[in-house]
């Protein structure tokens, strides 16, 4: 889908992403005809690991360049396909003169009565279903409702639905964080994850962007047997299609283990 649809659904003023100031609060999501950044928290250098949902107060109306912003602050926690990424603020990017409006949604994160997420727009913002859900593939690379289907279909092929509990499943970390099994990321408390075994060990903690790597693996093209199998088991084939173009975002560093324990040392 073109995102400038999107953009010109939203009724609120057009501004260069270099005049964007830092926000209260975040999740914060901002889109232009172009790409679609969303911080879901900050890492300050007085912290062992990123905060979700935070922005500190003192950096609020500020600019990344800013002498106290950089001083304070490691950076911010940025989401794309499903990653999660360590990044500066969409003013210091060579894109300063592109236009941004700030999209007027919130993000559910998963809950113990709710496993699933969201982007869920604001009352005033008369919104298509269908662009509310190309913004959660942007923002998770799959919808809640999607990802559930490749779930299943994924257990009924490789014989994991006899099972205590369906595996593999959508949950999240309920303790302080945890760490992908698969590409090393840090999966904070209450971000959506992939459990595919009930036991600890190994993988009781996959996050979304190690299950689109392991289908990609798993796949390889949209035409294999494996494709088919998934299709054949109500995966329809937009879905095996997005899932082999997800790729990783490239103006930032994935907030892995190795990160966290580095920048925690220095």
């Amino acid at each position: 889908m073109e995102l400038g649809r999107i953009y010109d659904s939203i009724n609120s003023p057009a501004i260069p992403a270099k005049s964007i100031t830092i926000p209260e609060m975040a999740p914060c999501i901002y889109i232009s005809e172009n790409r679609v950044l969303c911080y879901i928290g900050a890492w300050s250098k007085t912290q062992v690991q990123p905060v979700l949902e935070w922005i500190p107060e003192p950096i609020v109306g500020m600019h990344t360049e800013d002498k106290y912003v950089r001083k304070l602050m490691r950076g911010f926690l940025q989401l794309e396909s499903g990653g999660l990424y360590l990044s500066d603020f969409l003013d210091a990017y060579y894109w300063q003169d592109e236009l941004f409006k700030e999209v007027p949604a919130i993000i559910r994160f998963p809950k113990p009565a709710k496993m699933s997420y969201a982007v869920l727009p604001e009352k005033t913002w008369d919104v298509k279903q269908e662009y509310i859900e190309e913004l959660e593939r942007r923002l998770f690379g799959l919808t809640s409702i999607e990802i559930e289907i490749v779930l299943k279909a994924y257990g009924d092929i490789f014989g994991l639905k006899n099972k205590p509990v369906q595996i593999p499943r959508l949950t999240f970390s309920t303790k302080k964080h945890d760490y992908c099994r698969i590409t090393e990321q840090w999966i904070p408390s209450g971000f959506p994850c992939i459990s595919f075994s009930v036991q600890r060990d190994p993988y009781d903690h996959v996050s979304l962007l190690g299950l689109y790597r392991h289908l990609q693996l798993v796949i390889l093209d949209k035409d294999t047997s494996i494709a088919s199998l998934m299709m054949k088991n109500g995966v329809p084939k937009y879905l095996i299609e997005t899932i082999m173009s997800i790729s990783p975002k490239y103006n930032g560093t994935l907030v892995s283990e190795h990160l966290v324990d580095y920048l925690a040392d220095n």
